[in-house]
């Protein structure tokens, strides 16, 4: 009787019960019935596998980030330029806006290759190169960039240009989401929709931090790629990318500022040079001369030696008669005797 008890109560079965999971969760996927439902199955067993439906908030990232890095200028300063173009305002000020304010002044051509200057290849270098900035804290700031430059590019192209880009995220939304939304995936979709596949490709990761690293470097790279289809519509093979004037110039000081950054040593010399250089004016002339005895004679030598060695500017006399001749004192005496 005391075993039947011990058998049936609620510890003992929930023993079973894990022991039999465990059992079910050893075996490989590829000999269950059906491997979807197996996944989903220990998906939710595992709470360090449950995708969380709302992401770190992007405020809270990068004031995080901005006080772990709080004692480095370098850091704080690569941040500073990260966090630069995420906003539409800027990238007005800074590139300019449409000459046409009606119909607009690029074609969907040129406008797919604004899109493509403007994506936020540079934060993805600072990662690979630098090596001093994580994932989370660039990551927010690449989605905000791509985001500027998605409606910094539309601003600029004609009007149907415009219609279809919005139509075209309005209808995806609607499709993958049930909504309809003309600006594109939100924060928290594009966090779920990576994060799934992370977890689709490693279903053994259990660790928050791990993950969020890599749903984070995964966005940080889609965030410098384009959708190969549509730019396989609008894109031509032509051999100068840059052919508008605009599109060039903005390039040109994306690149200059993207040197800049990922060479500081460069720039600290040129910008020491150039101090050292407006010292040096400064000096020169601030600088007060003091004349001694010896630098009095010096100079009284130097003129007298002047004197005798150039000959002498001619007189009005001579100006007004150039044919009389204007010789030395000594000269004219011995030429009269």
């Amino acid at each position: 009787t005391v075993a039947l008890l011990a058998a049936s109560s609620p510890s003992c079965v929930h023993g079973l019960a894990n022991v039999k999971r465990n059992k079910e969760s050893s075996v490989p996927l590829w000999q269950t019935n059906d491997v979807e439902v197996e996944v989903e199955v220990r998906r939710r067993r595992r709470p360090g596998l449950r995708p969380r439906p709302v992401p770190p908030p992007l405020s809270l990232l990068r004031l995080t980030a901005l006080e772990d890095e709080e004692d480095d200028e370098h850091v704080r300063r690569k941040l500073k330029f990260a966090a630069r173009y995420t906003d539409v305002d800027t990238l007005r000020r800074t590139f300019g806006t449409n000459r046409n304010k009606l119909w607009g002044d690029f074609d969907a051509e040129t406008t797919r290759r604004l899109y493509h200057v403007l994506l936020p290849r540079a934060m993805l270098e600072l990662y690979r190169i630098e090596g001093q900035l994580r994932p989370q804290e660039l990551a927010p700031l690449a989605y905000e960039a791509r985001v500027a430059a998605k409606k910094y590019a539309r601003e600029r192209c004609v009007v149907p240009g415009r219609l279809f880009s919005m139509a075209f995220d309005g209808f995806r939304s609607w499709k993958n989401y049930g909504t309809w939304n003309a600006e594109g995936l939100s924060w928290e979709q594009i966090w779920q929709k990576y994060e799934n596949e992370v977890l689709s490709e490693n279903l053994l990761e259990d660790d928050k931090h791990a993950l969020t690293h890599k749903v984070c470097l995964k966005i940080l790279e889609k965030a410098c790629a384009s959708n190969p289809l549509v730019d396989k519509m609008f894109l031509s093979e032509r051999t100068d990318p840059f052919a508008e004037p605009d599109v060039a110039r903005i390039a040109q000081i994306l690149d200059q500022e993207t040197q800049q950054l990922l060479n500081p040593s460069d720039e600290h010399t040129n910008h020491t040079a150039t101090e050292q250089s407006h010292h040096l004016r400064t000096s020169d002339t601030h600088r007060i001369f003091h004349l001694t005895p010896q630098t009095v004679a010096t100079l009284r030598f130097i003129i007298q030696t002047k004197k005798q060695l150039i000959p002498q500017r001619p007189t009005v006399a001579k100006i007004r008669c150039p044919s009389v001749q204007i010789l030395p004192q000594r000269h004219r005496n011995q030429r009269v005797s």
